[in-house]
């Protein structure tokens, strides 16, 4: 009932209400079965540190004569929380029962990961694979897992097939079809082509690219967005697109836009063709007139630490401004294009200036990226917006990394030599990559 309840709080937009709710069941439940059904209502909405807290609380206070399936449940939140040290500790547990459960061994798979011992984790997942015990929906995740190692290896194509078509088998990314054939990479010249937008702002802006290669092969690409900021952004720079369709054009297609490199056949080398996003040069310019202010020889830099926090791994790729800020030359002028969650984190730093109230929409969001002179984030849609625009950007992306970071390279073949890759070694940590911070910092803006 509980879970149910705080499901649909957390639909109706009241997520905050389902977390208070939650919160004062927690600190008043004294048994199993309470902190149980509050551990598996805060994983229902995503709130995976404090499900882990009382999965843990709950397997502590259980007495009854099998507790497998209550192991089971707390080493799946310790993995979504990012504790694969705990989730290894009950996983061993678990195989002197049963060695052979496919569930435990793809949590495994997954600790192994985490703990950045991809090899292992791999080798695992490829076992599992070759299984015949295991149904078709096993080995789809399987495949849709396996394509992140070889996207970390520099096997684009066949990586990013995997992710990508194995994903969409097991509803990823839901979205509903548009009334148009399909489309899978046949040229036919002159008709029109809606690609539709899909997951998150982020992806908009790694994906519309893609429509420039569409034109240069004679078709006419439309981007379908139900985001309406976006479709005049996208029109501004050049790139047709729309929030609705009235189109009943029969001989029309539409195609995925995260599917469009594989169809088109692109490598590493495509990717990158400089910068595709502009700013509108009146509101940068009014911008300029702002940043002017803090000029003072001293560079300008923008921070941001933390996410959407709907994202299921939120959690692995979000980082303590204090993390960033210790590697930050005090005299920076430093920037926050922090929005909503995260910001009580700045009270530590007074000298940061919050832009958070200006971060109106990616029009006066670009305006500002384009009076910086770098960009510190973790890996968010604004680093993807600074990017596209050939701003110097620095992500420092988890050991979870997103698609577009898995792959060997430093500098980002999605991005060219103006984005660096700065990569989590340990999880919970960030030192190594701060360290590297650091060092680009010097080297960039000493002899300022």
């Amino acid at each position: 009932m509980i879970e149910q309840l705080v499901i649909s709080l957390d639909n109706m937009g009241e997520k905050a209400a389902a977390v208070s709710l939650l919160d004062a069941l927690a600190r008043n439940s004294t048994i199993f079965e309470h902190f149980d059904e509050v551990a598996k209502s805060y994983f229902k909405i995503k709130e995976y540190e404090k499900a882990y807290r009382n999965a843990e609380k709950a397997l502590s206070l259980y007495s009854g004569p099998e507790s497998y399936s209550v192991k089971y449940n707390t080493l799946n939140t310790a993995n979504h929380a990012n504790y694969p040290e705990r989730a290894m500790t009950l996983i061993k547990q678990l195989e002197i029962i049963n060695p052979n459960d496919i569930d435990v061994q793809m949590e495994k798979a997954f600790a192994f990961f985490l703990l950045n011992q991809k090899d292992r984790a791999e080798e695992i997942l490829r076992k599992q694979l070759d299984n015949p015990k295991n149904d078709e929906k096993v080995k789809n995740k399987i495949r849709f897992n396996l394509g992140t190692y070889e996207l970390l290896r520099d096997e684009f194509q066949s990586g990013l097939r995997k992710f990508l078509f194995e994903g969409r088998k097991l509803d990823y990314w839901k979205k509903p079809s548009l009334p148009f054939k399909f489309w899978e990479g046949n040229i036919d010249k002159g008709k029109k082509i809606y690609v539709r937008a899909e997951a998150g702002i982020g992806d908009e802006f790694v994906n519309v690219r893609f429509m420039k290669h569409l034109k240069e092969r004679g078709m006419d690409p439309i981007w379908f967005t139900e985001r309406k900021d976006m479709v005049s952004l996208f029109n501004r720079n050049g790139f047709k697109a729309v929030s609705h369709i009235e189109d009943k054009n029969e001989d029309a297609y539409w195609t995925h836009s995260m599917d469009l490199p594989v169809y088109l056949n692109l490598q590493y080398p495509d990717l990158w063709n400089g910068p595709y996003i502009k700013p509108d040069p009146s509101i940068s310019n009014r911008w300029a007139e702002f940043f002017r202010e803090f000029k003072n020889g001293q560079p300008n830099i923008g921070v941001r630490w933390q996410g959407n926090p709907g994202y299921d791994q939120d959690l692995h790729r979000s980082i303590p401004l204090k993390d960033i800020m210790s590697a930050i030359p005090k005299d920076s002028n430093i920037f926050s294009v922090q929005r909503d969650d995260g910001l009580e984190e700045l009270e530590e730093f007074p000298n940061v200036v919050d832009m958070s109230r200006h971060l109106t929409d990616y029009e006066e969001t670009l305006g500002i990226l384009d009076n910086l002179d770098m960009l510190v984030t973790s890996c968010t849609s604004v680093g993807h917006a600074a990017a596209s625009m050939g701003k110097r950007t620095i992500i420092i992306t988890p050991i979870s990394a997103y698609y577009t970071w898995c792959h060997s390279m430093k500098q980002s073949p999605w991005y060219g030599d103006n984005l660096t890759l700065l990569r989590q070694q340990k999880p919970r940590v960030w030192n190594e990559p701060i360290e590297e911070l650091k060092e680009i910092l010097h080297a960039e803006f000493n002899s300022r």
